[in-house]
């Protein structure tokens, strides 16, 4: 790692040229390979760089530049392989922030190995760039060539570009970029001029296949083509401007909203807070919890249980609409789990916020909208905020909304209290059963019940008695069999099971039930 500060040494003009990185294998908790601070002005040229194993920071594994005027780079080089573990929070490759002008011309990546498989990308923003700019100033790029097939989990596969004047981009095709949350290409917030430009096969899991972001304010040659997304297959506009006629929109799909352009979500409701558990089959995992709307985009909600997982579903408003997007009617959606918003959403987490929610995914079969989250409780916070921001939208900051609630530890009857990572928290008895199917004696027992069928139990799971047996952890009665050719097989407990205990019987035996 190559760390070169002017604020030590007071220089005015960095210049790093001609220089070869192969098979590189480099991983660091902060910086990329090269970190540059406070410079007038950053040249840089012909860099050639490939990575097999690990190529990881946290913000631009090959380029950390920040409070420099003017930064040039020409003739970038760089081959990921599929096999390379490829991360960065922001920018995959070059990070740049605090800057006034900055130019990239000559940018190949991977156009010289066009392999199969898919090399993937680990981050928040910007796969390839991440670029922050006073807003005085444009942000140059051309003879730009890059193709996939690439993912990545931030937004922008390929850049993340905020708060410049203008994006100029020329002569530049960017082909197979796959953002699993919003814009496949690009995801910017400025005006763009684009001359010359192939956007091509191009996908993002929630909004703008190619781009997400402001106006086209000048085109000139640009060809958006193949893309898909759920809104808007080409372009995701945060604003209501039309895009101007001389792009050619070909073969583009927008899965919910414009297949060429969508304008912007306009406002999102919660429409269900439940909780989920996962050692129940459907329909026993979910528990709705009653819910207010205080005010706009802020809900309220008695309590949650430390340690318990919960989901929200929700619902989606767009500019110029005044119906609402609820339910779901495109199976492939479903299937694909595009409609599962947690990785696109923004938590505290995200951006290193000590925050009592943590994202949380499970498997849940349903037609709305959601996202997942668990609580974790830290120090003594008594209230939470669950979201901080949707769609990561500068320019539509209001697009957030905030949860509280009390956080509690204080299990109920048929709970257990434990700890985890040193935190007191709740869960259902039927944990100590599986974590101690060889103790005669659990550690911890739920409340039994003292009729035959426990409907009227508070817990979600009990305790069977002995004679009856259950094939799923069920508290339904009709669910729940009598024992009818030795009753004394059946152990009762927090156990399931359909197993044969002679060889010709098939369903009414059960001896020693685990899950």
């Amino acid at each position: 790692m190559f760390v070169l500060d002017s604020s030590f040494f007071n220089s005015s003009e960095l210049i790093i040229r001609n220089v070869e990185l192969v098979e590189m294998n480099y991983i660091s908790s902060q910086n990329g390979f090269f970190y540059i601070n406070q410079f007038k002005k950053v040249d840089i040229s012909n860099i050639t760089l490939s990575s097999f194993q690990n190529f990881q920071s946290y913000k631009g594994t090959l380029f950390s530049i920040q409070n420099s005027k003017e930064i040039n780079i020409l003739n970038l080089s760089v081959t990921i392989h599929p096999t390379c573990l490829f991360k960065s929070q922001f920018g995959g490759l070059i990070f740049l922030n605090r800057s006034d002008k900055i130019s990239i011309n000559n940018l190949q990546f991977n156009s010289l190995n066009l392999f199969k498989d898919e090399v993937q990308h680990t981050g928040q923003q910007g796969g390839i760039i991440y670029a922050y700019l006073t807003y005085m100033y444009a942000f140059n790029m051309q003879n730009i060539q890059a193709y996939g097939p690439f993912r990545s989990s931030a937004d922008g596969a390929f850049a993340y570009i905020n708060i410049a004047e203008q994006i100029i981009i020329k002569n530049a095709i960017i082909t197979q970029f796959t953002s699993q949350k919003n814009g496949g290409a690009l995801f910017t917030n400025s005006e763009m001029c684009l001359s010359n430009v192939k956007l091509i096969g191009n996908r993002s899991f929630f909004s703008g296949g190619a781009i997400h972001g402001s106006s086209v304010i000048q085109a000139d040659n640009v060809l958006i083509e193949k893309n898909e997304s759920l809104f808007g297959g080409g372009i995701y506009l945060i604003n209501n401007f039309t895009p101007i006629q001389n792009i050619t929109f070909k073969d583009n799909v927008g899965l919910i909203r414009g297949n060429d352009f969508s304008y912007y979500i306009d406002e999102v409701q919660i429409i269900q807070f439940s909780e989920f558990n996962s050692h129940l089959i459907p329909p026993y995992y979910i528990k709705n919890y009653t819910f207010n709307q205080t005010q706009k985009a802020i809900y309220q909600t008695d309590y949650v249980f430390n340690g318990f997982t919960y989901f929200l579903t929700m619902k989606f408003r767009m500019f110029g609409e005044s119906e609402w997007i609820e339910n779901i009617d495109n199976n492939y959606i479903v299937q694909n789990r595009y409609n599962d918003l947690t990785p696109v959403i923004n938590f505290a987490e995200d951006y290193n916020i000590s925050y009592p929610s943590i994202k949380q995914n499970i498997s849940l079969n349903t037609t709305q909208f959601f996202y997942s989250f668990q609580v974790q409780q830290r120090d003594s916070q008594s209230e939470f905020l669950s979201l901080i921001n949707i769609f990561n939208n500068t320019q539509m900051s209001f697009l957030y909304f905030t949860i509280f609630s009390n956080i509690t530890d204080n299990c109920l009857d048929g709970m257990i209290q434990s700890r985890s990572s040193l935190l007191p928290s709740c869960s259902y008895c039927v944990d100590s059963f599986i974590q101690n199917t060889q103790s005669d004696k659990p550690q911890t027992k739920c409340l039994p019940c003292s009729k035959d069928y426990f409907d009227l139990c508070q817990a979600d799971f009990s305790s069977l008695r002995k004679g009856y047996w259950r094939q799923n952890l069920t508290t339904d009665s009709s669910l729940i069999h009598t024992c009818s050719i030795n009753q004394f097989n059946c152990i009762g407990g927090n156990f399931t099971g359909k197993n044969k205990y002679f060889l010709n019987y098939y369903k009414q035996s059960l001896n020693y039930l685990q899950v």
